[in-house]
């Protein structure tokens, strides 16, 4: 049985209450899943901008740091 044949077999003996609980329970996870999909897209977008020949910089680099 496919997860959510498995799943339409649970709710339907389920209280109402009790199948909001799992919905919500499916929207925290559904969030959790698209936070790593952004989170990734980023790390992504940041390996594409920055390459491993990129200069160290330190906080003498700033503008107006370790000028007198």
């Amino acid at each position: 049985m496919k997860p959510q044949e498995t799943l339409n077999s649970i709710l339907v003996r389920l209280p109402e209450d009790r199948q909001r609980q799992v919905v919500e329970f499916a929207q925290f996870l559904a969030r959790q899943n698209e936070q790593a999909e952004w989170q990734r897209f980023g790390q992504t977008q940041l390996t594409q901008a920055y390459g491993d020949n990129e200069p160290e910089h330190t906080t003498a680099d700033l503008k107006g740091q370790g000028e007198p």
